[in-house]
């Protein structure tokens, strides 16, 4: 943007949010979220692909991990095995009760034991 010699406002009126919006989504510390369709627009006006924007990797990450119950678990057991609390004993049960139901991973891995 800034390469562009483009302000907050003119990056708003390209992509047709509010300013104000854009300055929320840029302002350091917001708990506001830009939606992967923003993303979208904001690299078509730039000139660049979306995954250029750390938020749209993010994004992408978390729906792969979402839609996959299998790669969720293989990725925290990485994390867990590479975290300082590694060592630390972990209750033996990974179920999360969602309306009622168990999580299916946890039922077929024998986690709810």
């Amino acid at each position: 943007m800034l390469d562009r010699g483009w302000t907050q406002r003119d990056l708003a009126m390209a992509v047709g949010v509010d300013p104000a919006h854009v300055c929320r989504l840029l302002k350091r510390g917001t708990h506001l979220r830009v939606t992967p369709e923003l993303v979208a627009r904001v690299a078509g006006v730039l000139e660049v692909e979306p995954d250029y924007f750390v938020e749209y990797r993010e994004w992408r990450v978390l729906e792969a991990v979402r839609r996959s119950p299998s790669l969720r678990e293989r990725l925290f057991a990485r994390i867990a095995a590479a975290s300082d609390h590694a060592s630390t004993p972990r209750s033996k049960s990974r179920a999360t009760i969602v309306s009622g139901t168990a999580d299916p991973v946890a039922e077929r891995t024998g986690a709810l034991e």
